[in-house]
């Protein structure tokens, strides 16, 4: 016990000979500091700024790796990757970019005649109809009373009530293929907006008290091409709306609005 006693104090004393030395060291730097502030104030700003003005000195890549690759004694350091420069980087983007782009299909071929349809069909429908005229329904597509004849028909359009003059918009881009005047009809135009797979697509507009355009004229949607009348047989003013596909009346307001007609 008395042996193991005294070979713990050498280890004591050791420990508290380093602590010492080391007080007096950071007594030694402190009061070096404190006399070098003393001497010169403007010393220690000094180091300050000499720190501060080399951190914010901008090195070149090829410097920066000057200091890795040549340490102070001369011998081979860190080697650093060659500089990417902006043209390499974006050809390494694009690169991967395209590495998962996937193949285009091919595009089928089409006729010519199958080609203008297509184009046509897709302008119809990118294109919104347009209300032709502002006003309300009178009388609906289908079975009725006739007004003219007081017998039951089948209405073949839709009559739309609105004051004289008002003007007729056209309810889809197309082309004015026929202006005439009959007794029935009267003052009437109908205009061809192309086909689809169904057939030719056109509108017809009757009772007009004047009809603005002429046979061939290309118009757009919502152009006005008539003004609302009452001529031929009619009761009122108003517009006689029909929609044909490929030479059948169908119903303007289900196919062309979706069965509401706002004006």
């Amino acid at each position: 016990m008395e042996q193991q006693k005294r070979s713990k104090e050498p280890k004591k004393e050791f420990f508290v000979r380093i602590t010492t030395l080391q007080l007096i060291l950071c007594a030694a730097i402190l009061g070096a500091v404190t006399l070098i502030s003393k001497l010169s104030p403007d010393g220690g700003e000094g180091v300050r700024e000499e720190y501060r003005a080399y951190m914010e000195n901008d090195m070149s890549y090829d410097e920066i790796r000057a200091l890795f690759e040549k340490d102070p004694a001369g011998e081979e350091g860190v080697t650093l990757p060659p500089q990417t420069t902006a043209s390499a980087a974006q050809e390494q983007k694009t690169a991967s970019k395209d590495a998962y782009a996937f193949e285009e299909e091919p595009r089928i071929s089409l006729t010519a005649d199958e080609e203008g349809g297509r184009d046509f069909l897709d302008a119809m429908l990118m294109a919104q109809p347009v209300v032709p005229v502002s006003g309300r329904v009178s009388s609906g597509y289908g079975g009725r009373i006739s007004p003219i004849s007081h017998s039951s028909e089948n209405h073949k359009g839709t009559d739309i009530s609105a004051p004289s003059g008002t003007p007729i918009r056209a309810v889809f881009d197309g082309t004015v293929s026929l202006v005439d005047r009959t007794k029935g009809r009267g003052k009437f135009l109908i205009l061809d907006h192309g086909k689809d797979e169904r057939g030719t697509l056109q509108t017809l507009y009757q009772h007009c008290s004047q009809i603005l355009v002429t046979p061939g004229t290309t118009v757009r949607a919502g152009e006005t091409v008539a003004l609302v009348g009452s001529t031929g047989d009619s009761t009122g003013p108003h517009l006689h709306l029909e929609y044909r596909i490929d030479g059948q009346c169908v119903d303007a307001i289900e196919n062309i609005f979706g069965g509401i007609y706002e004006a």
